[in-house]
């Protein structure tokens, strides 16, 4: 499994959790933004800086063999968006 097909993964099974938690708290884990632990609340524009590169990395014309997968892992990163915007 390499390291986009794992992030993808972990996108899905992150925003899956968000009906059963705080959504604010699973945006910004989707997005690979909260830490454990810590307080500190992203700033608006590292969100927006964190969702392009999330959708640049996974998008699934870079991923025709798991095109599935890229798609689905693209919703969960645009859900996370639109949730935060």
């Amino acid at each position: 499994m390499d390291p986009d097909e794992k992030e993808m993964h972990r996108i899905i099974k992150c925003w899956a959790l968000a009906e059963k938690r705080a959504k604010h708290l699973c945006a910004f884990e989707t997005l690979g933004l909260r830490r454990p632990g810590s307080c500190v609340k992203p700033s608006q524009a590292e969100c927006r800086k964190a969702w392009q590169r999330l959708c640049m990395r996974l998008h699934p014309d870079r991923h025709s063999e798991r095109d599935a997968l890229a798609t689905e892992a693209t919703r969960c990163v645009n859900l996370a968006k639109d949730y935060l915007f």
